[in-house]
């Protein structure tokens, strides 16, 4: 009887139940290749302040929106991107790829008292948002299934930028050099924002913190750039709050100085007068030098030597004496000498050299007085 019953369930008619069969698999795959898809989505993990910024945001760029509290910093994260993969129905799973968004919120005590500390993130359906509420897929897959940012305790210090934070690069128009030493930054005093131990190792020692190069290549006028701070070199959670994070530097580039020598520059000594005071008077002292004048060619070559020498001025005062012998640096004024320095031929400061004598005094004499006398006496 069971037989029988098999039989007819299974072979009567085997034809038409074999051709149903066949269009209910074809039904089945039409349905499942015009009505199911499966797609892979590619969320960008990025660190927000506000959750209110994430909801803004991600109606333009949909992504995996980490809210990091005040008083915290992501130095790093070990995924760039979550990845989804989703199966359903094919309209839904295209919404999906244009909706798919995340927001996961940092609690403010995510790092405690230490410095930085790992934060785990584990991914689950239930974080998951589209346009109008959940996604509907009867199938989502996460790539990686975790992943963590470290975070670490947020710093603000002022910092004084200087020229040894600036770097230079190429080289000026021949017959010009610069002077890495002068270089001008606007603002000077910006404020530093990062991860506290890094911040305070670069207040610790400031010329670790680099600014993007300033190229002179071929330059013979100063240059002035608008830089950031430069990448390859500071830590990127590091930023300087400036307006666009840049600052301003001037590099100073002009001619090479030149040099002109000129034989016995007379010497004027001034407060002779003050030694008579002191019982001192001059015995010997430099009355010329040999001197090298060095500075910009815009300043010294509209010059001859004859009126380079009526320009120059050495000055020794006495009053700034304290000894009766030895050596003396001279001061120097140039009449309309703009960046002129002078040294001596050997390129040394220039030095008197000069003695002083004491003024002999005669003893006060007494006159004579008559015999038996005093000095008390009346005529």
């Amino acid at each position: 009887m069971i037989g029988r019953a098999l039989h007819r369930v299974f072979r009567r008619d085997i034809g038409r139940k074999l051709v149903a069969l066949m269009i209910a698999v074809i039904v089945w795959w039409l349905l499942s290749l015009y009505v199911s898809d499966s797609r892979e989505i590619s969320l960008e993990v990025v660190p927000v302040r506000e959750r209110a910024d994430a909801e803004e945001q991600r109606l333009v760029n949909p992504a995996f929106y980490v809210v990091v509290p005040e008083g915290l910093i992501v130095r790093s994260v070990n995924a760039k991107q979550v990845r989804v993969t989703v199966r359903g129905l094919r309209s839904e799973v295209a919404r999906m790829e244009r909706e798919l968004y995340a927001i996961h919120q940092i609690p403010a005590g995510a790092v405690g008292a230490e410095n930085e500390k790992n934060h785990a993130i584990r991914l689950s359906e239930s974080m998951f948002r589209i346009e109008r509420g959940l996604p509907s897929a009867s199938e989502i897959n996460f790539d990686p299934l975790e992943f963590s940012l470290l975070l670490a305790q947020e710093a603000r210090r002022t910092f004084d930028l200087a020229a040894g934070n600036v770097t230079i690069t190429g080289t000026p128009r021949e017959g010009h050099m610069f002077d890495s030493e002068t270089c001008r930054i606007r603002p000077s005093q910006v404020e530093l924002v990062g991860p506290r131990a890094i911040v305070d190792a670069y207040m610790a020692v400031p010329t670790d913190l680099r600014l993007e190069p300033v190229d002179i290549t071929g330059k013979a006028f100063s240059v002035t750039r608008q830089v950031g701070l430069d990448r390859e070199k500071v830590h990127p959670s590091v930023t300087m709050l400036t307006q666009n994070e840049l600052v301003e530097v001037t590099v100073d580039v002009f001619p090479e100085p030149v040099a002109r020598r000129l034989l016995r520059v007379p010497v004027e000594y001034n407060g002779e007068e003050l030694l008579v005071t002191r019982n001192l008077r001059v015995a010997e002292a430099t009355a010329t030098l040999d001197v090298i004048v060095h500075g910009p060619p815009d300043s010294l070559d509209k010059y001859t030597d004859v009126d380079l020498r009526k320009a120059i001025k050495l000055v020794y005062d006495w009053s700034a004496t304290t000894v009766e012998q030895g050596r003396d640096h001279v001061s120097f004024f140039g009449n309309g000498l703009p960046g002129v320095t002078i040294t001596d031929v050997d390129g040394r400061t220039l030095e008197i050299v000069f003695r002083l004598d004491r003024i002999e005094t005669s003893p006060a004499t007494i006159p004579d007085q008559p015999d038996g006398a005093t000095s008390g006496d009346s005529p």
